[in-house]
């Protein structure tokens, strides 16, 4: 799924469930299984990328201390970032 795969998963739920919500009240009838889709099935995809954001920031922490402690000489890379950046 990616790197942001919780962030995508919380916005498309956020916007499904917004969109659902106001094309019931566009409608003029009424369909009795929506409120299952509005209340139950959108905002469970919402918190399912709620919880996978800060799953996604420790797994991204982890990898970079990994790649940090697999550098042999931390001198030599400081100046080279240095150098990059100044």
């Amino acid at each position: 799924m990616g790197q942001h795969a919780g962030r995508r998963a919380g916005d498309a739920g956020g916007l499904l469930l917004a969109l659902r919500v106001a094309g019931e009240y566009r409608r003029r009838e009424q369909n009795p299984y929506i409120g299952l889709l509005v209340f139950f099935a959108i905002p469970a995809v919402f918190f399912a990328g709620l919880i996978l954001i800060p799953i996604g920031i420790l797994l991204g922490k982890h990898r970079v201390v990994q790649t940090l402690e697999a550098i042999p000489d931390r001198q030599a890379a400081w100046r080279r970032a240095g150098f990059f950046f100044g």
